[in-house]
């Protein structure tokens, strides 16, 4: 055997052993990839869409126990993010998030955040204080990745927040990682401000 057969192999096992590790991080959170790969599956994950992809599927039951399919009102804006509750950058976005969702909702922006934490008791628990301290106009649809009905091809979730941005043409538009900045909020309020 020579020497590049060898680090070949080496390298395979190797990115074996790593794939299934990261699989296992909550972050990642992909429920099907991850039993696939501790099962010792050959399953890929799906790729993170990029600007100007067709919006991923995503669908599922909200906290407040809707169904949720994000193909339904496809003539609006959405913004979906990926957050967590240990994440401090996610949970002072929060409250950007509910003022843009009461200032456009009327518009056709539907606002979707999607909780990667590992335990739903804890995304629970965030929960029952926002439905307790929020008005009603400013919440909106809210998604757990964990659940057992939990589907979407968004991919691994590799930093929080991580948002995605889809116009009313179906088309993914903005990819933000990270808070959400003013540069960022003036393109989504763009997005909102165009007309089909």
């Amino acid at each position: 055997m020579n020497r590049n057969t060898m680090n070949r192999r080496a390298i395979l096992v190797r990115s074996s052993a790593t794939a299934t590790a990261l699989a296992s991080l909550p972050w990642l959170a992909l429920p099907a990839y991850s039993t696939a790969l501790a099962e010792g599956g050959a399953v890929a994950a799906p790729a993170n869409p990029r600007v100007g992809a067709t919006a991923p599927m995503l669908m599922g039951k909200t906290m407040d126990k809707q169904g949720f399919d994000l193909a339904n009102n496809s003539k609006n804006v959405r913004l979906v993010s990926f957050w967590a509750t240990w994440c401090p950058t996610c949970r002072v976005e929060m409250p950007e998030f509910r003022k843009a969702h009461e200032k456009w909702a009327k518009q056709g922006f539907d606002l979707v955040t999607v909780a990667i934490d590992k335990k739903l008791d804890d995304v629970m628990a965030y929960d029952s204080i926002i439905e307790r301290t929020v008005p009603v106009t400013q919440r909106f649809s809210k998604l757990w990745r964990g659940a057992t009905d939990h589907k979407d091809d968004f991919g691994p979730v590799l930093s929080t927040p991580t948002s995605y941005l889809i116009d009313r043409k179906q088309k993914v538009v903005g990819v933000f990682k990270g808070r959400v900045n003013e540069a960022q909020w003036a393109q989504v309020e763009r997005e909102v401000n165009k007309r089909a």
